[in-house]
This record gives C-alpha cells, sequence and structure tokens, in this order.
C-alpha cells in the first residue's frame, strides 16, 4: 500500500522507511532518509531494461534479508550470454490525451498546463569471448516537460479584494490596485522540467567452471528546473519552486563460488554515491537557469546562494 503522497510503499502497515532495497544482493538504500536510491522525485535509479527479475519479501524472510521491519525488494540485472539480445523502447504522453486537473486554476480560471513526457532507450547484451566473457549494457532517457502552477490555495482568493475598504483605511485606489497586480504577479505558470539519464555497463568474467566474476555499473542523473515542487498546482509563488539536482553513481564487483555440489558463496563488495541537491533558481524572477551549470552545481557555489520570494497569506498562498 501507498506510504504517504510521495511514492513510499508500505508493507503491512510499516513505514517506508523501515525497507530494505538491493539490487543484485548489493544495498541501494539512501542512508540519511532511509529511502531508496535517489528517493522520490526521481522516476528511478535504474532501467527497467537492465532488469531480468525481482523479488519482494513481505515478512517471515530469512536473516540473509536482515536490516528491514519492513519490506525486502531485491532486484537482479540482466547478464550477457553466448548469444546477442537486444531491445528498445519508447514511450510518449503528452497533456492533449489527458482531461484538465479539476483542482487546476490560475486567478480563479481553469487551465491546463503543458505535460510532455518522452522516454526512450534500450539495451544489448552478447559474448566478447564465447563461454568465457560476457558484457551486458542499458540505456534509458527521460525528458518531461511539465510547468506548474502557483496558485493560492482558494481558487477565489483574489475576489476577496476590496478597493474599498483598503482606500477606508487610509490606501489611495492607485496603491489598493498596485497591491493586487503585485500579489497576482506572485501567481501564473512556472517553466518546469525534468530530464533524467540512466545507463548500466556489466561484464560478467566466467573464471573457471566454479568461479565467475561479475563487475556492474550504474549511473544515474537527474536535472529538474523548477522541479523541486512537482504539483500541477502549487501554493507557492512563482520564484519558490526551486531547483532539484540528482546524481546516483555505484559499482558492484561480485565473486561467485561453487565450494561443493551444494554450497555456494558469494562475496560482494560495492561502492556508491548518493549526490542530491536542491537549490533557489538562479533568476528567481523568470524561474530560469543555466542549466550546465546547473548540473555541476555543488554546495557554496556562488551563484546557488539565491533568494526567493514568497507571499505569505491567510487562506491564500502558504
Amino acid at each position: 500500500m501507498a506510504d504517504g503522497a510521495f511514492g513510499l510503499i508500505s508493507f503491512r502497515g510499516i513505514s517506508g522507511l523501515l525497507n530494505n532495497n538491493t539490487v543484485d544482493g548489493a544495498d541501494d538504500n539512501q542512508a540519511f532518509f532511509s529511502e531508496a536510491r535517489g528517493r522520490t522525485r526521481i522516476n528511478y535509479a535504474i532501467s527497467q531494461a537492465a532488469i531480468r527479475e525481482f523479488q519482494v519479501n513481505t515478512s517471515n524472510y530469512s536473516a540473509e534479508y536482515g536490516r528491514a521491519a519492513g519490506g525486502v525488494i531485491n532486484a537482479v540485472t540482466k547478464s550477457g550470454t553466448n548469444a546477442f539480445h537486444g531491445s528498445a523502447f519508447i514511450f510518449y504522453r503528452d497533456e492533449r490525451f489527458n482531461a484538465r486537473n479539476p483542482s487546476t486554476f490560475v486567478n480563479g480560471l481553469p487551465v491546463k498546463p503543458e505535460d510532455n513526457r518522452k522516454q526512450f532507450g534500450g539495451a544489448i547484451g552478447g559474448p566478447i569471448k564465447k563461454d568465457k566473457l560476457f558484457f551486458f549494457f542499458s540505456y534509458d532517457q527521460q525528458k518531461r516537460n511539465f510547468p506548474g502552477i502557483a496558485a493560492p490555495s482558494n481558487s477565489s482568493f483574489y475576489g476577496t479584494y476590496s478597493q474599498s475598504l483598503l482606500t477606508s483605511r487610509g490606501l489611495t485606489a492607485a496603491q489598493a490596485d498596485a497591491a493586487l497586480t503585485f500579489a497576482k504577479s506572485l501567481s501564473g505558470q512556472v517553466a518546469r522540467r525534468g530530464d533524467q539519464t540512466i545507463f548500466l555497463p556489466k561484464i560478467d568474467w566466467r573464471l573457471n567452471d566454479k568461479n565467475t566474476l561479475t563487475f556492474t555499473y550504474n549511473r544515474l542523473h537527474w536535472v529538474s528546473p523548477a522541479g523541486v515542487q512537482t504539483g500541477v498546482t502549487v501554493t507557492r509563488g512563482i520564484a519558490s519552486f526551486g531547483d532539484d539536482l540528482v546524481d546516483v553513481n555505484w559499482g558492484v564487483l561480485r565473486l561467485t563460488s561453487s565450494l561443493t555440489s551444494t554450497v555456494i558463496n558469494e562475496a560482494r563488495v560495492q561502492l556508491g554515491r548518493d549526490f542530491e541537491r536542491q537549490v533557489a533558481p538562479r533568476d528567481w524572477r523568470t524561474n530560469k537557469c543555466d542549466r550546465w551549470k546547473l548540473a555541476f552545481i555543488q554546495p557554496g557555489d556562488w551563484w546557488a546562494d539565491g533568494w526567493q520570494a514568497n507571499l505569505s497569506e491567510s487562506d491564500g498562498f502558504s
């Protein structure tokens, strides 16, 4: 079942933070938040084209699946064989095929923002040296354009404006109208994207009849200008969506050995990094940014220390 509104999964009613995620038996958890690597704003951290099978243990699992009070999810990646195999895929989604979100309004008027999503990629595997050395490679890219709508939580918020009330309290009519114009300028459509690239190379080396050495590397790169707030309608000002960036890199080296006819041992070592950051837009007036610099931003970079404009009003923006 769903755990909250951010894509987490609960097993037996237990918090999704208590699950354990593994890929090829190696750790795939984000240590700080106790979620899967990349957390919930990215689409996924490993391509489906690279997955051979997966296993979900919900309860009463053996000691080898420790470190979890919730569920244990393990995915196994594909490998090359003595024959070449490949696949390709493409997925296209557009707002023209969807109904309008009934809660999406700007200045009291219903709108249907653009939502265009393209996902494509493929996989190939085969022999480097027959019966000895094999390779596998998958590539997955997603490009999404989904502008957000900054709007008050109450669609009739601007209708509460009363020029006569404000002028009775000492403002001129021009000042009262200017205040309304400024408030309306904080709502509207915000340019927002979500672009993701994933690739996974894998090598299997059959050392002899009893030992196989495997190396797998997975790389994810996610850049989402104005993508911290992902809802169709966001009750924040247009300058306060925030840019979201995620880089996930990990490599796993495994040695699988047949010790006897009934005993198999697997020794594995992993080196991984989940680097997530969220920053204010460089140009808060337009919510535009230099996507090349955004891709390589590091904590403390001078231009990341921008500022935001927020509107806090009763029954309005929060």
